[in-house]
């Protein structure tokens, strides 16, 4: 007999090896393997004289199947867990089969954990870092299986250390058309490995990671020519402090005119002229409309005059085109300003002969935009009817009633959880009765403002129709699974169990979903956000005064009681 170590595949368990065969499996489950298989292979299949269905037979003598003879065994009863009336699967406790596998899933978890082992020291690492993150009153049969998951990948997968989310990603198994759950439970687990390595500083956050990412996509759709040149501009941009968005804003300019080059011969940023960019200033004004079937073409500067006939095939009516307006005065002020300040990097670097940007695009009257009255008070009706949905109608209160912008209702916290551990109260969002902002980095700009104070409280009249809402959307978010930790107010379901807030795009998302279901049309927060400014100028005797301690600048917040004003309505 052989007594060589081995560590099961099944157990993960180190022990001796008692029996011959398969030397990747210890003594017992090396045996239950073979009880398996010699019970499948004496198994017949026949119709079930309970159910009737064509069934491997349970038992030798009888054809009838597992599920009916657990039945015929220990019968139906009420469960003393669901308490639904279920086949009982276990008699001593009077559970039916998933209840007596969540009453005895904590103990299976904790015995993986122990006995788990991976041929790879980092990924016993990984596992054990997730088993940290494990609230253990809350373990389930679907929680064993979820580690069980990632536990057999970690097995076979080598992850690099230090781990990266490129190397995260490539990691990924593909969903494929069969066993569909499991590879779904296996990616969620190696996200919520670099979450945990991101929340302990090992790691940049996901946000910076998809910002860092979404910044490269206009390198990838440029030509080879140009890829060097916009690459070394791209790590100017950040090296310099750009934000993403402003760094991505950017990028995509230089891009659409690189490409727009290289399609009329251009393959280098020397060979760029003053009337090349003046060309390109035209195409993004103007475009050549059909008045017949309204199709649109490039409008050409050196051609002068429009296509003989229309270019739409089911269409070809000649002399149908004529000159339209492509694109707003703002857009294209945008534009050339970002190309203006590549070719100024370009130059400076010796890419470029001086700056072909030349042309300057006459700036309109600023004027502030806002919603009408009659929509903000179509929409603080919704938010305080019982019907409103908790979440909707707490983000637009805190827009109408505190001018909170999208990033604050990003970072806006439960006050409950922001203390430390130790000193967390039980208090409800209800009882508490205030908000704290989460602080941020200070902004370049001269003009952004502060709030006084992070802590935001609530009016004590407004009690009688807010706290409602607030009680509601407290149970609302109980809802989430694996929320109690998460010291945000606002939450996704892909930052609920991190501890991370939600994302701009939530928030907007939120905002265009109940103002659609109220106005049949989509309103954008930072409008509404500018309505309310124009509502506090109109209504307070400091006039734009009252805004500073809204969040709002000096210079912006006098803004409000001089600068002309524009009514807009929301997007259908």
């Amino acid at each position: 007999m052989s007594t060589q170590k081995v560590i099961c595949k099944v157990c993960g368990q180190e022990c001796h090896k008692w029996r011959k065969g398969d030397e990747s499996l210890c003594r017992r489950c090396h045996d239950s393997k073979m009880r398996r298989l010699w019970r499948r292979a004496t198994l017949k299949i026949a119709n079930c004289t309970e159910c009737g269905y064509e069934r491997p037979s349970s038992l030798l003598e009888e054809a009838i199947c597992q599920s009916c003879y657990t039945k015929r065994k220990n019968g139906i009863g009420r469960c003393r867990r669901c308490t639904k009336g279920k086949v009982i699967a276990n008699l001593e406790h009077h559970l039916c089969k998933h209840c007596y596998g969540d009453l005895i899933a904590p103990e299976n978890l904790r015995r993986y954990f122990d006995n788990y082992d991976s041929p790879f020291p980092q990924n016993s690492y990984y596992l054990a870092l997730l088993s940290e993150a494990v609230v253990w009153d809350k373990v389930t049969e679907k929680t064993v299986r979820r580690f069980r998951a990632i536990g057999k990948f970690l097995y076979g997968y080598e992850l690099p250390q230090p781990l990266t989310w490129e190397a995260i990603e490539g990691a990924l198994p593909t969903l494929g058309t069969t066993k569909r759950y499991e590879t779904k439970l296996v990616r969620s687990c190696l996200r919520d490995i670099g979450h945990l390595l991101a929340d302990r500083g090992l790691l940049e956050s996901w946000a910076d990671y998809i910002s860092r990412r979404r910044s490269l996509q206009p390198v990838e759709k440029l030509p080879a020519c140009f890829k060097a040149d916009l690459m070394k501009y791209r790590e100017w941009l950040l090296y310099d402090r750009y934000s993403p968005s402003g760094t991505r804003s950017s990028l995509y300019s230089v891009t659409y005119f690189l490409i727009w080059c290289a399609g009329r011969g251009i393959t280098s940023l020397s060979e760029v002229r003053a009337l090349t960019v003046e060309s390109y200033q035209q195409t993004l004004c103007w475009k050549w409309v059909c008045k017949i079937c309204q199709h649109s073409t490039t409008f050409e500067p050196w051609r002068g005059t429009p296509p003989e006939g229309c270019v739409n095939q089911n269409c070809k009516v000649e002399g149908s085109y004529e000159r339209k307006r492509r694109h707003s005065q703002a857009y294209i002020r945008t534009q050339i300003s970002n190309l203006s300040t590549f070719f100024d990097w370009a130059g400076f670097h010796g890419l470029a002969q001086g700056n072909p940007v030349q042309c300057k695009i006459r700036e309109d009257e600023r004027k502030i935009t806002h919603y009408s009255d009659q929509i903000y008070d179509q929409l603080s009706a919704y938010l305080k009817s019982p019907e409103a949905d908790p979440e909707e109608a707490l983000a637009l209160y805190l827009i109408f009633f505190h001018a909170f912008k999208v990033k604050e209702l990003c970072l806006a916290q439960l006050p409950s959880l922001t203390c430390q551990p130790e000193k967390r109260s039980a208090l409800t969002l209800a009882e508490d009765y205030h908000l704290e902002i989460a602080p941020q980095p200070r902004s370049r700009a001269n003009y952004a403002g502060r709030r006084p104070s992070l802590r935001i409280d609530f009016p004590p009249e407004a009690s009688h129709w807010l706290k409602p809402i607030l009680a509601k959307y407290a149970q609302y978010r109980a809802g989430f699974e694996g929320d109690s930790q998460n010291q945000y107010l606002f939450v996704s379901s892909r930052s609920v169990r991190h501890n991370q807030p939600a994302s701009k795009e939530h928030i907007r998302r939120l905002v265009m979903k109940a103002t659609r279901r109220v106005l049949g049309a989509a309103a954008n927060a930072s409008t509404l956000r500018r309505t309310t400014g124009v509502i506090f100028t109109d209504e307070c005797p400091r006039r734009g005064a009252v805004l500073t301690h809204l969040g709002w600048g000096s210079q912006r917040a006098n803004n409000y009681t001089y600068m002309k004003r524009r009514v807009v309505h929301p997007r259908g």
